[in-house]
């Protein structure tokens, strides 16, 4: 009787464990399976000022079979390239450069680093993407609030998503269970890596350029824009007395979320030469939208989030960089351009 009582107890909890897997957690976690085993992706209700897609981001849902003359770009980054519909207003400016259907994916979103942008590719690659803009700066600036011995290349210290393995990529209960019960976050230290996501932040955007170029797309990179005004201090901040442009206060975001004033100036400055210099080694073509948005205080809503203006300024910014090259071309023969050209 113990035997048979034990037996039918191991196999309900299987059943359970099975039923779990396939059926009650899916449901619960309004994810595609495989988009919320990647982890880095957004429900609609987080973000309901932003029209994030069933797939878990912006723009179109690809299909696995791409129409016939059509032109995908993907966006890779933070919330530069999700906030005002970035993805949205750049659909409708590439259509006005494109021969035939341009489909726009945004799996840029808030507070995104290189390192789930390295992920999010690994997941949509098979989509064939024929151009892929990148654009981070500030978020990987997270990663080094730890002692340095805590600070782990894949950026697993800053939370459970970042750790992978074998079963973590196909199990849902175990994801869960080790999110819930395993991971812990170690304890912060205000920039105790020593700006060690400078070469981390180096070696994923290099990684990234490479494996778009090897799937047969064109990587493009942009700049990071950011402005943090001289006289910049929380308190003038919180209570609105700089010159940002934000009167909605839409993601109004004070710098020492990232951390101190001058450790945000000296780890942006650090991240745009290691974009030009990736830029320069790998001959990928650059858009420099610190440049064009730099030191306008009308052009930013806080440290790092274009205001409206920006937003537009920065959308015909990329708009006008395929013109100047010619048309999107929809000839799957074009993808794969030589290396710094469109």
């Amino acid at each position: 009787m113990g035997s048979a009582l034990a037996l039918g107890v191991a196999v309900t909890l299987a059943l359970m464990v099975v039923a779990a897997e396939l059926w009650i957690l899916p449901a619960l976690t309004g994810l595609p399976r495989e988009v919320y085993l990647m982890g880095f992706a957004a429900r609609a209700e987080e973000v309901p000022e932003e029209p994030v897609n069933p797939m878990g981001f912006t723009g179109v849902v690809p299909t696995r079979e791409r129409p016939d003359g059509t032109v995908r770009v993907l966006t890779l980054g933070g919330s530069v390239l999700f906030n005002r519909r970035v993805t949205e207003r750049l659909q409708k400016r590439l259509e006005r450069s494109a021969s035939g259907r341009v489909e726009v994916v945004g799996a840029a979103l808030r507070s995104h680093t290189t390192w789930s942008s390295v992920l999010k590719y690994g997941l949509l690659a098979e989509h064939g993407f024929d151009y892929v803009l990148i654009c981070h700066g500030i978020n990987d600036l997270y990663a080094n609030h730890v002692a340095r011995e805590d600070f782990r290349d894949d950026y697993s210290h800053l939370e459970p998503w970042y750790r992978r393995g074998w079963l973590l990529d196909r199990s849902i209960v175990a994801r869960v269970l080790y999110n819930e019960l395993v991971w812990r976050r170690p304890g912060r230290v205000q920039n105790g890596a020593r700006m060690a996501s400078a070469d981390v932040f180096s070696r994923n955007l290099t990684g990234l350029v490479r494996e778009v170029r090897s799937d047969g797309g064109t990587p493009i990179l942009v700049s990071f824009p950011w402005w943090i005004p001289p006289d910049y201090t929380h308190e003038r901040f919180m209570n609105g007395e700089l010159a940002y442009n934000n009167p909605e206060r839409y993601d109004y975001c004070p710098v020492k979320l990232w951390g101190q004033v001058r450790y945000v100036r000296r780890g942006l400055a650090q991240h745009n030469l290691a974009i030009r210099a990736v830029a320069r080694t790998e001959k990928v073509p650059l858009i420099d939208a610190e440049r064009a948005l730099r030191d306008d205080p009308a052009l930013f809503g806080d440290v790092c989030h274009p205001s409206e203006m920006g937003t537009e300024i920065l959308v015909d910014l990329i708009g006008d960089f395929f013109e100047r090259r010619g048309r999107l071309d929809p000839d799957p023969a074009s993808r794969g351009a030589a290396p710094g050209k469109l």
